[in-house]
Formats: structure tokens, C-alpha cells, sequence
């Protein structure tokens, strides 16, 4: 049996979109057709071409505009969202079979306090990108007879306060 698994929470815009930022530990963002599917081509975001895709370092929310699916994530890293008026960061890690991540932010015309961090354990539309023979980069999970699998997502909230005291 092929599955995947994601949550697919929405994260409030607490900070305001300049002050709520979000960093994601990815190597690579999935290029996408013109209805946001993935073509299989992964992008390096850590070279200049498309740099303007890397979240490896905090960025307003606000200076956003994706509906990107992020991969190539570096183990044992989390995702961070910061509510700098707060003083609080929101560290989001998971088991190493969640592979991808999507990042959704609504257009700024919504005027939406809100946006999506989406922990995955393949990509989206992954059954058609293995179809292809891009199994590797759909990364598909598979369960034979008897077998099982479990994994884990956890959200913690930190106190950048405490921590800076």
C-alpha cells in the first residue's frame, strides 16, 4: 500500500505580517506547473538562481507570496515560527520520514491573518510524480502485508524571553 501523510494547519499572523516570521531548514523547493502541481524539478534555494525561495533564516511573513512544496530538509532541524511582539517561537520538528513541507500565503488582497506550514511525508501529488518514475522525489511511503509505520509531528512553544534572560 503507497500512502503519504500531512497536517495541514493554518498559523495565525499574530506578530502582524512584519513581525511573525518563518523559517523552514529546506535545501530545495519543487518547481510548480501553472495549477501549483509539482513538475518533478527540484530547485536548489542555497545557490543564487533561486534564492529568493530560501527560508533558512527568518522572513517577514509579509514579504511572501508562495504555495510552495519544500524538500531536500535538513535532519534533526524545525521549523520556526516567530511572534516577535509576543516573544514567543513556535519550533515545529518531526520524524525524519516527513520529507516535505508546503508553505501557503494567502495574496496580500485576502488581507488573511493567517498562513499554512504543512509537514509531509511525500509530495503533493506524489502518486502521479512516482507514475512518472519520480518515486524518489515523490517519496511515496509503502506497507506490505502485517507491516506498519508511525511517525510524529510536535509542536512546541518557546519563550524567546525566558531564553534570552
Amino acid at each position: 500500500m503507497p500512502f503519504g501523510f500531512a497536517l495541514h494547519p493554518y498559523f495565525s499572523t499574530l506578530s502582524g505580517k512584519d513581525e511573525t516570521l518563518v523559517s523552514l531548514p529546506a535545501r530545495a523547493v519543487m518547481e510548480a506547473d501553472e495549477d501549483l502541481l509539482p513538475t518533478g524539478r527540484v530547485l536548489d534555494v542555497t545557490g543564487v538562481m533561486y534564492a529568493m525561495f530560501d527560508l533558512r533564516e527568518p522572513v517577514p511573513v509579509g514579504n511572501l507570496k508562495l504555495d510552495h512544496v519544500y524538500t531536500q530538509l535538513q535532519r534533526n532541524a524545525s521549523a520556526l515560527i516567530d511572534y516577535r511582539k509576543q516573544g514567543l517561537r513556535l519550533r515545529i520538528s518531526t520524524s525524519e520520514d516527513f520529507t516535505h513541507m508546503v508553505i501557503y500565503t494567502p495574496p496580500p488582497e485576502e488581507h488573511a491573518a493567517y498562513f499554512c506550514l504543512e509537514n509531509q511525508t511525500c509530495s503533493t501529488d506524489a502518486v502521479n510524480l512516482a507514475a512518472q518514475g519520480l518515486g524518489e522525489i515523490a517519496h511515496l511511503l509503502e506497507l506490505h502485508p502485517g507491516q506498519s509505520h508511525s511517525g510524529f509531528i510536535q509542536y512546541a512553544v518557546e519563550s524567546v524571553l525566558a531564553a534570552r534572560g
